[in-house]
């Protein structure tokens, strides 16, 4: 009878006998599986067996040296050219999804602590304020919108995070008047109140607390997660350009879509701009681009010969009333940054080249910011990108908590099947357009609508 040639297998000699799962002791054994056990060798399976030996041992040294790389601590190789600081809160903030009425008293959200107030609408950088949890609010001039923040490659990005939640989630609903009366049920925050911030796809830059979650080595009960009322800093290597989604790792499952605080508005946006990118804002109000806009010698504003306003892309608001009651004198009004803290997050911005954090020249990035451009050449589907351009942000959201504007309509145990589809439901930075509600308000007569001839 023909012997069956055996595999050979080489393991750590304390993975196949009775210390199996304990520590690696560093010695291997040789394993030979046979269909039979009484096989005889021949001459030429003893020399391939000799050959498997010395594999076998080249393989055992390389994968003592995997192991002792395994098991050598762990350090992050992170150098940053410049770290940036962004002071970031976490906060209960009622949201208008569209001008129709979709709505969700009890969203959450991000934001720099330069635009929150506490309950005496005093600005949180102002001295003086009360940062109390559950009694904060976005400033009366800021829309709320997802959490952008803008750093250069190359850079780092601390985030000092405080939570000021409400220490337990709302559990109440709104009540609507009318006969008879109902309430609009919007109870989807999470019962657990902590928060991270986790930036998917940016390195930890100093330490695995740096991760905003509760897994692997992150310490306590809560990880690197924090609690109400507390702050936790986290710093990220935005090493290459891209977008990166940041969401609260608090709670990561419940609510609407069992998507955790992401169905409540819990995240945002990290973008890493070009190398040496300075970034500035592109939205502002009239009263922002008047005191942005340079004076000539009789304190008239400058124009081009078209007519617009030459800026100065550096000027800040005016150290008196009503800016300094707002929080705002001193700082920068176009420019995102100052010095190393960012002091505006917007949804776009402008994009131009400035190592120093301020425009250079006419804004034109270097040819070494790239590798074509670097040898001459560039790509004929993105030849222009050397030049300042405007950066939007669209971070698309979907299964969101959220009460809809006509709900007698939307919860009708029939009809409710057929508008599920167009339902204020998938959003972009937090707006919503839904066909269903749009239909209703032209029917029915109200709303911007309400006289469209041509509405299907």
């Amino acid at each position: 009878m023909e012997a069956h040639r055996g595999a050979r297998l080489w393991l750590p000699a304390t993975w196949g006998g009775e210390k199996r799962g304990g520590p690696f002791n560093g010695s291997f054994q040789e394993v030979t599986m046979s269909k039979r056990s009484d096989s005889v060798p021949t001459s030429r399976e003893r020399r391939r067996a000799r050959g498997s030996s010395r594999l076998g041992q080249m393989l055992a040294v390389s994968s003592l040296a995997g192991l002792a790389i395994l098991a050598a601590p762990a350090h992050a190789q992170v150098e940053c050219s410049k770290t940036f600081l962004a002071e970031v809160v976490a906060l209960d903030q009622p949201v208008m999804f569209n001008r129709l009425g979709a709505q969700n008293i009890n969203w959450m959200m991000y934001a720099l602590k330069e635009d929150v107030v506490d309950a005496n609408n005093v600005p949180l950088t102002v001295e003086g304020s009360n940062p109390v949890p559950g009694q904060v609010k976005l400033r009366a001039d800021k829309r709320p919108r997802p959490l952008v923040l803008r750093v250069p490659a190359g850079t780092c990005l601390r985030v000092r995070l405080t939570n000021l939640l409400a220490p337990a989630a709302n559990p109440n609903n709104a009540p609507i008047p009318g006969t008879p009366p109902f309430t609009l049920t919007i109870d989807d925050q999470v019962a657990d109140r902590h928060v991270g911030f986790h930036a998917s796809g940016l390195q930890l830059a100093t330490r695995i607390q740096d991760d905003g979650s509760m897994v692997g080595l992150n310490p306590g009960a809560v990880g690197s997660l924090v609690p109400v009322g507390a702050t936790r800093t986290y710093t990220l290597l935005a090493e290459k350009e891209g977008a990166f989604e940041v969401a609260s790792h608090g709670a990561q499952f419940g609510a609407d879509a069992t998507a955790g605080n992401t169905t409540n508005g819990l995240f945002g946006e990290v973008i890493v701009e070009p190398a040496g990118a300075a970034v500035y804002r592109s939205t502002i109000t009239e009263e922002e681009m008047r005191l942005a806009t340079r004076l000539d010698r009789n304190g008239n504003p400058r124009r081009t010969k078209n007519g617009q306003p030459i800026l100065n892309y550096e000027a800040v608001y005016p150290t008196e009333e009503p800016w300094i009651s707002e929080g705002k004198a001193g700082r920068k009004i176009l420019n995102m940054m100052q010095g190393s803290r960012i002091v505006h997050s917007e949804i776009d911005g402008v994009i131009a080249y400035g190592p120093t954090g301020r425009i250079s020249g006419d804004g034109t990035f270097p040819p070494e910011t790239y590798p074509l451009e670097s040898v001459g050449k560039s790509n004929p589907t993105y030849p222009n990108r050397l030049e300042p351009f405007r950066d939007f942000a669209s971070v698309f959201h979907d299964e969101n908590a959220a009460s809809q504007a006509f709900p007698e309509w939307y919860l009708d145990p029939v009809l409710g099947h057929t508008l599920h589809g167009v339902r204020d439901s998938f959003m972009i930075n937090y707006g919503s357009g839904g066909i269903g509600t749009e239909i209703i308000a032209n029917r029915l007569g109200v709303g911007p609508m309400h006289d469209c001839l041509g509405c299907a």
